[in-house]
């Protein structure tokens, strides 16, 4: 299952490759993107409150999310925030409702459901 390709090199001569197929199960990296969030500035006067650099980290990756789902509610995983523990997910949501940021709507053993509060897309 292997195929040829004509390449031509910096001399400008034609070289005659053979293309191999990678053997199954090979794991192929996604290429690296670059992503961008706008912060609104009553949200960086609320994150100065913030007790915890982690929230600070979590509000940039909710109002990402945000912004992906269009400003409607989206469930926030434990694989969204797979850099962050359970726990310390659980601490920044709490401490980004007590700044008035987000609402949360919690189901038990679900991903809770995060609506942004003040952030405009």
């Amino acid at each position: 299952m292997s195929r040829f390709k004509t390449v031509i090199d910096k001399r400008g001569k034609a070289i005659r490759v053979e293309v191999l197929n990678p053997p199954a199960g090979t794991i192929v990296k996604p290429k690296w993107e670059r992503r961008y969030v706008q912060v609104p500035w009553d949200w960086v006067k609320q994150l100065r409150k913030a007790k915890r650099l982690s929230t600070v980290h979590l509000a940039h990756e909710i109002l990402y999310e945000h912004w992906l789902h269009g400003g409607r509610a989206f469930p926030l995983s434990n694989k969204k925030v797979s850099w962050l523990s359970r726990r310390t997910k659980w601490n920044g949501l709490t401490e980004l409702e007590a700044l008035d940021l987000v609402t949360i709507k919690r189901k038990p053993r679900r991903s809770p459901w995060i609506t942004c509060r003040q952030a405009k897309i």
